[in-house]
């Protein structure tokens, strides 16, 4: 994934726990960004990762290959090598103990960006004054997007959510960010390769929110900071909670 663009830029992952198709007692916790329709990054290894016991098996198919995970305490993770963009649509298949637990299908390789911030990336394409037009436009099944929920910064949510790809397709694309979208439209149409956003954003929200608690270490009011965590009111003051977007939206998709 490439980090690099306007307002905020950063490198989200709902999990989903999932039985294997024999229904043992095996279990694995999957990020759903991995799910049918997924676009994986050109020219970057390809990681997939999740949850487990870590006396589980676990394999992943893709691209031709079969790698057994490695668990580091309760997570696993595998990694590929890097795909070229030329127009191939791939397939995954993650197992346990040789069964499978998710087929995912219609997986392209291309540009990956992902689009976060606080009001200015929030805003969705519905609420502006190009949406009509926009969605005037062809279908393009290989302009993506993934929308990290917001349901996430419920302190009694940890999923799943079933949170899934969506293709710029029919309405889809009214609820997508104005911004974001407008820049993978803008890129789809220069680079004629797959494109795709991940979009964790949340308006109102400050710097602090967005950032690493260790790295606000060097803030002088950093104890000022941990206090106002250990106070804050979870339904009105999300948004100024330092730490909690990243720790909620974008720490889960960092490896993507």
């Amino acid at each position: 994934m490439k980090v690099r663009f306007f307002f905020l830029i950063l490198p989200y992952l709902t999990f989903a726990t999932l039985q294997s198709s024999e229904g043992g007692a095996d279990s694995l916790i999957i990020p759903d960004i991995f799910s049918s329709g997924m676009v994986v990054q050109q020219e970057k290894p390809v990681r997939v990762w999740g949850e487990g016991d870590p006396k589980q098996s676990v394999e992943v198919e893709f691209a031709g290959e079969r790698k057994t995970a490695l668990f580091n305490e309760k997570r696993w993770s595998v990694e590929f090598p890097p795909q070229k963009a030329k127009g191939q649509v791939l397939s995954m298949k993650i197992l346990s103990a040789g069964n499978l637990v998710r087929q995912i299908d219609d997986i392209l390789v291309g540009e990956v960006w992902l689009a976060s911030g606080q009001s200015n990336m929030d805003l969705r394409l519905c609420s502006t004054k190009e949406c009509e037009t926009s969605c005037l436009r062809p279908p393009d099944p290989e302009l993506r997007c993934f929308t990290v929920s917001a349901e996430l910064l419920k302190d009694e949510v940890k999923g799943p959510l079933g949170t899934k790809w969506e293709s710029a397709e029919n309405e889809s694309i009214r609820m997508w960010s104005a911004v974001a979208y407008h820049f993978a439209y803008s890129l789809r149409n220069s680079l004629k390769i797959p494109v795709a956003i991940v979009n964790p954003s949340r308006g109102g929200t400050i710097t602090e929110a967005w950032c690493r608690l260790k790295m606000l270490k060097e803030y002088p009011n950093y104890q000022q900071l941990l206090g106002f965590r250990k106070v804050y009111d979870p339904t009105k003051l999300q948004g100024f909670i330092p730490g909690l977007m990243f720790e909620r939206l974008m720490l889960p998709v960092i490896p993507y």
